[in-house]
């Protein structure tokens, strides 16, 4: 994560960025003149680019007189013309627009506006308020800020009755197992077993790797007789030699993909769809 004032910027990477958030504070209805200069002049971004905005604004409740109150209301805030930019340059925008309340045009933020796990559970609210269902595939701890970060979302997002389901190739008294400060992480996986249902999937076999079983998975040297094998691994694979290059993005990069197989999805006799 990198925290930059709006003068430093234009020096960020965003084909490196996952995320990027950006606020201001309100000044007349709109961002502050350097934020707005630099969200117009933003390149267009790959389709899927994350972002978040915020603000900083007056109480509207302490706004005396009334008829300004109402003025104040009427015209908005910084956030929403800070997002309307971003998602012109292409951007996904993510979440609910914050804003959180200052004492005075020039701060401080008032007082319990953020403190301790406001900002996490302000998280959680808005993941809720988007979503009853999360699902996770996958799902794993490498790293102790992001185990506690977990723990005082998820506590949130079961207050709240999200559900949450989840796969993973451990069990959940598994998870961060031999991880620096693992004590701290415990809680959470207790958290877990109350909270869920763990459900053991067992099968005969591991499905994706059937047709993979004693054949090779690097061919070296890329001659010949290497794309002759990859020919005939991607027949038993998908059945046939058909198929398509793709380019694929993976975080600001572009790969292509020599052939690729997907077949659409198709109607059913009972009137749903399925993709093989």
């Amino acid at each position: 994560m990198r925290l930059a004032a709006v003068q430093e910027a234009d020096q960020l990477d965003l084909t490196r960025t996952d995320l990027l958030i950006v606020g201001s504070p309100t000044r007349g209805f709109r961002p502050t003149p350097h934020i707005s200069s630099y969200v117009g002049s933003l390149d267009r971004v790959a389709p899927g680019k994350l972002a978040a905005a915020f603000d900083t604004r007056l109480d509207l409740d302490a706004v005396k007189p009334e008829p300004l109150k109402w003025v104040i209301d009427v015209g908005g805030y910084a956030a929403s013309r800070i997002a309307a930019s971003l998602e012109r340059h292409g951007f996904l925008v993510r979440g609910g627009l914050a804003g959180f309340l200052v004492e005075s045009a020039e701060g401080p933020l008032k007082d319990g506006e953020i403190a301790g796990d406001d900002a996490i559970r302000l998280a959680a609210g808005e993941i809720a308020e988007e979503s009853w269902l999360l699902c996770f595939d996958e799902f794993h701890v490498t790293d102790i800020a992001d185990a506690m970060i977990l723990g005082r979302l998820f506590a949130r997002l079961f207050e709240l009755d999200v559900v949450v389901v989840a796969t993973s190739n451990v069990a959940p008294s598994e998870l961060y197992r031999d991880g620096l400060n693992r004590s701290l992480f415990v809680p959470f996986i207790a958290m877990i077993e109350r909270h869920m249902q763990v459900l053991r999937l067992e099968a005969r076999t591991d499905f994706r790797l059937e047709k993979l079983a004693g054949q090779k998975v690097w061919y070296v040297p890329a001659d010949d007789a290497a794309a002759a094998a990859l020919d005939q691994a991607w027949r038993r694979l998908v059945g046939s030699s058909s198929g398509m290059p793709q380019e694929l993005a993976v975080k600001g990069r572009k790969l292509r993909a020599s052939r690729n197989h997907y077949r659409a999805p198709r109607d059913t006799p009972a009137g749903g769809r399925e993709i093989d």
